[in-house]
């Protein structure tokens, strides 16, 4: 296997900003390129393309994943099969016997480059701490001073409040009142007998009667007029006002002869 002339000044995909640097970047993705397929195969040039692509930067606006390089899948896959690690097959590149023995013989050669201790740390994780358990012993005398507590407080007799003479004496009485206020009838209340009429006496009813008689002489001669006697005419209102302009005129005129002799 050899790299291509163009490996030194190639990018590995669309978001990578430049070539890599190390020098032997292309031995170290054909070998990637064999663990992808015997993990994922069989496996095609987009997949793997698709497995070594990544977000491509546009500055201001929003990332995109874009796919790796498909020549550098491709010619890597060329190369792998003529070393005789690859097949091809209809659903894409499918590791042969010879590279899965390869692929077997380098793993058993790494772990035993690897510490001992390393695996078993791996495999098994470590056990987190618990919390220390208290001995039975410490329990066992906590439950017993706890009821010996109990005990205690058992024994002890709750003292009770005792109620004041006075107070009781008071008390007493009160009841006694109440009972005898409950024995005592209570009196059946007597209908009032009706007030009596009070009669009017006989001489304010005789100055009552004075009275009504003042008020109708008063109205008779201060509002009606008396009835005409019978066979003589009434005066009408015009009539008496042009005798009194007679009567006038006749007076005037005798004044003025006494007053010419």
């Amino acid at each position: 296997m050899a790299p291509p002339p163009w490996s030194t000044a190639v990018k590995t995909g669309v978001h990578r900003e430049k070539p890599p640097v190390q020098e032997d970047w292309w031995y170290v993705r054909c070998a990637s390129i064999l663990r992808k397929v015997y993990v994922y195969g069989p496996i095609g040039t987009a997949q793997l393309s698709a497995l070594y692509g990544g977000p491509q930067d546009r500055r201001a606006k929003p990332n995109r994943a874009k796919r790796g390089s498909g020549s550098i899948a491709r010619h890597a896959l060329a190369q792998l099969e003529e070393s005789g690690y690859l097949s091809k097959t209809k659903k894409g590149r499918a590791v042969t016997p010879q590279g899965r023995s390869f692929l077997d013989n380098v793993a058993h050669e790494v772990v035993k480059t690897l510490p001992k201790a390393a695996p078993k740390a791996i495999a098994e994780k470590a056990p987190t701490p618990a919390k220390e358990a208290k001995p039975e012993i410490a329990k066992e005398k906590e439950k017993e001073k706890e009821k010996e507590r109990k005990a205690e407080v058992k024994k002890v007799p709750t003292p009770t409040k005792k109620a004041k003479p006075e107070v009781a004496k008071e008390k007493e009485k009160e009841k006694e009142r109440k009972a005898e206020v409950k024995k005592v009838p209570t009196p059946i209340k007597e209908a009032k007998p009706e007030a009596p009429v009070k009669k009017a006496k006989p001489e304010v009813a005789k100055e009552k009667e004075k009275e009504k008689e003042r008020k109708a002489e008063v109205k008779v001669a201060t509002g009606k007029k008396a009835k005409p006697q019978e066979g003589k005419k009434t005066e009408t209102p015009k009539e008496s006002a042009t005798k009194k302009t007679k009567k006038g005129s006749t007076t005037n005129e005798s004044g003025q002869g006494t007053n010419d002799g």
